[in-house]
């Protein structure tokens, strides 16, 4: 009789030591540009006079040279809520988001006739970043700048498409721009009120409520939480808007001088509970650098708890649950839609107890007065996560009428009381 001996399992075996890639092709400025369509491009800005900037969240890499031709060419710009995070909020010329939770300063100026030309740049024109494809924004003013072709599908309507690399063609522009100027063009961009409200940075707050901004109210206002902690957190925080209320009101309150994609937002899928474990890996990858995570507390509640990898790899990660026992959101929408009310009431839950409970730092957060005592210098220097269970005020409507007005497809219906 044959023995059958088990087969030998084969081990990998490594031949090469060194990876096959160079990473310096990576590294360097891509040039790509359509020398026709830059051409149109630069017929139509020599026609007009009042020009306005969207910015989607493309714009990254060629931030600092769309900002220096907004200046130019006197543009007022704003942005998506993706956007925003390549922006500084204070410029003189920024006119607030458009889109989901954005700024009735933005939909104003897409409304001005006087404005001859849309130059919407780096953007996918998704549907919470348009207003719902708004029409004021979508139409033949628009002339769309974008490195990827696939964006085009939703701009049929624009009058020209610019496919190339963002900073190779702004480079372009500011080059003739210049040059234009040297021949004494100006562009005398528009004439806007302003509405907006000195910021603590020096610059200016593109808000629509500004009076919850500063108020001492308990349970604590949104508004109140966010418009502090953009002053509060010291510069270069890395800050994660988790989906649902978190996006509204970080979109609309949380506004900063910085320009750098510190600001991080995902609005692709809305899956809650995403900004929890990216503001883990954030701080893994740079322990030093200051990272905070704003949640919603049924956000969290759909989490694995990955807070407990913060502490045992000793990050000092903050996370800021807004704790108003419901989700807020769906709870608003039906409201604000007129809709039955069901299936929004969350538990009433410890947050920072339940942190304790793991070994984790945990504070509760009522007052304005407890949200200012805040030492954030310390937490950030610790060896380990902190949780601040803040308390907010439920009733709070989130800037998100326009949303509802989108899914209506008209004017929302005033809200339930």
């Amino acid at each position: 009789m044959t023995r059958v001996t088990p087969a030998r399992r084969l081990q990998p075996q490594i031949t090469h030591t060194k990876p096959h890639v160079r990473p310096e092709a990576l590294l360097h400025d891509f040039t790509l540009k359509d020398k026709s369509a830059l051409e149109k491009l630069n017929d139509e800005l020599s026609k007009v006079n009042r020009i306005v900037l969207f910015l989607g969240d493309g714009c990254g890499g060629a931030a600092s040279e769309i900002m220096r031709f907004a200046e130019l060419v006197n543009a007022p710009f704003v942005t998506g809520p993706m956007g925003k995070r390549w922006v500084d909020e204070t410029h003189p010329l920024y006119k607030g988001v458009f889109g989901f939770a954005g700024h009735q300063d933005a939909q104003d100026l897409f409304i001005n006739e006087e404005v001859e030309l849309v130059l919407a740049v780096g953007a996918s024109l998704s549907e919470l970043g348009t207003g719902g494809w708004a029409d004021t924004l979508l139409n033949e003013r628009m002339i769309h700048i974008d490195s990827s072709v696939e964006h085009f599908t939703r701009s049929p309507m624009a009058k020209l498409h610019v496919c190339g690399h963002l900073r190779a063609v702004f480079n372009k522009l500011i080059e003739n721009v210049q040059q234009a100027r040297n021949w004494g063009r100006r562009w005398r961009g528009l004439v806007l009120p302003d509405n907006s409200a000195s910021n603590p940075f020096g610059g200016k707050f593109v808000i629509d409520r500004l009076d919850d901004t500063t108020s001492n109210a308990v349970p604590l206002k949104p508004q109140r939480l966010f418009t502090y902690m953009a002053k509060r957190l010291p510069a270069g925080t890395k800050t994660f808007f988790d989906t649902g209320n978190s996006w509204a009101w970080g979109i609309h309150y949380y506004q900063r001088p910085e320009s750098d994609g510190s600001y991080r937002l995902a609005m692709g899928f809305g899956a809650m509970g995403w900004a929890i474990g990216a503001s883990i890996g954030c701080a893994i990858a740079n322990r030093k650098q200051p990272t905070v995570c704003f949640t919603g507390d049924g956000a969290y509640l759909m989490s694995g708890q990955e807070i407990t990898t913060a502490a045992q790899e000793k990050l000092p990660v903050v996370m800021v649950i807004l704790n108003d026992g419901v989700y807020g959101m769906i709870m608003h929408g039906q409201r604000m839609a007129q809709a039955e009310e069901l299936g929004y009431v969350l538990n009433q839950v410890n947050y920072a107890d339940m942190a304790k409970s793991m070994g984790i730092e945990g504070i509760v957060i009522e007052t304005a007065e407890e949200l200012e005592a805040i030492d954030f210098e310390r937490l950030f220097k610790k060896d380990g996560p902190t949780l601040i269970d803040i308390r907010i005020d439920k009733e709070e409507i989130p800037p998100m009428g326009s949303r509802i007005k989108d899914l209506a497809g008209g004017e929302p219906p005033e809200p339930i009381n």
